[in-house]
């Protein structure tokens, strides 16, 4: 089993009256992503706040690489990097340079590491330039590459593909995946559901200060039925016939479509179904929850509360 590099127990915190977390718990394991998701105002920022030692949290405890945030701070966090939307660097500084000033803060760190980090993140070859030059997308990698140079174990990452092209989040996954097979572990907080569904091995969602569901994200987007579009012209026979099917539960009828919730590995019974009823259908598309439905059936999306936790 997989050393858990992060645990987070139980933990309350209340501002005045106004509770933002209650009981929370969730671990990250070596070389895992877990993925953070809630509406704005559900405690995402509290929790990391607390995680990271910014904020003192009422009851609970954190415990990382082994360490206890309380009575061990300084091991505890010491190999934990974090990359915020987009980075801040001296765009008139070179990445080498930038890199050169990070490392002056952590005495331990050889300047080999510098070159080490660059070749990592696939920046190498735009080492000299300076980061003014640089797009979104090599900005976000610099950025893991500071992140790298102290050798963390746990990595948070928030909004790692915001407004990045589709170029730059292409490079921003690959590297992403890279790094946890080296055992690296992340924490990720975006909105991008569908960049968190590709990165993450397990989800957890907040809402109202309280994680609503955890799990594998093959766990959680794994259910007991699946939903197929059937596209016919002949709509009103497809639904008649399916009306009293044993595995089909749900019927929707729109323009030249049918969609049919149907129990799990039933889509061949169906298509032999139409066939052997001589429906013309011009082509039937399964359709898998992804984690943005899942989010949506289990939030309702939008803001949670006043808005006084933006995350």
């Amino acid at each position: 089993m997989a050393q858990n590099i992060l645990q987070v127990s139980n933990i309350n915190k209340s501002f005045g009256k106004k509770s933002v977390l209650r009981d929370v718990s969730l671990s990250v394991s070596q070389g895992e992503s877990l993925g953070f998701i809630g509406p704005n105002g559900a405690g995402k920022t509290t929790l990391i706040r607390i995680i990271l030692g910014l904020v003192r949290s009422d009851q609970g405890s954190v415990i990382i690489n082994g360490h206890p945030l309380r009575g061990e701070f300084k091991k505890a966090i010491g190999n934990v990097g974090s990359v915020v939307e987009t980075p801040r660097f001296y765009s008139y500084l070179s990445a080498y340079h930038n890199l050169q000033m990070t490392c002056n803060l952590h005495p331990q760190v050889k300047k080999e590491k510098i070159a080490e980090v660059l070749e990592l993140v696939g920046l190498t070859a735009r080492a000299g330039d300076k980061v003014g030059t640089y797009s979104l997308g090599m900005k976000q990698r610099l950025g893991l590459a500071r992140a790298l140079v102290s050798n963390p174990t746990l990595i948070f990452l928030d909004e790692p593909m915001n407004g990045m092209d589709p170029q730059g989040m292409i490079e921003t996954r690959a590297l992403i995946l890279k790094l946890k097979e080296r055992g690296i572990s992340f924490f990720i907080t975006s909105h991008l559901l569908s960049e968190v569904e590709q990165v993450c091995d397990h989800i957890a969602i907040i809402k109202t200060g309280q994680i609503i569901t955890r799990g594998s994200m093959e766990q959680l987007l794994t259910r007991n039925f699946e939903t197929v579009d059937i596209y016919t012209s002949e709509t009103a026979t497809v639904t008649s016939v399916l009306q009293n099917v044993s595995f089909v539960h749900q019927i929707k009828t729109g323009e030249n479509r049918v969609t049919a919730e149907i129990d799990r590995k039933s889509s061949a019974n169906l298509n032999r179904l139409l066939v052997e009823r001589k429906i013309p259908v011009d082509y039937l598309v399964p359709n898998n929850t992804t984690l943005e439905q899942l989010f949506i059936e289990l939030t309702g999306g939008g803001e949670d509360s006043d808005g006084s936790d933006k995350k």
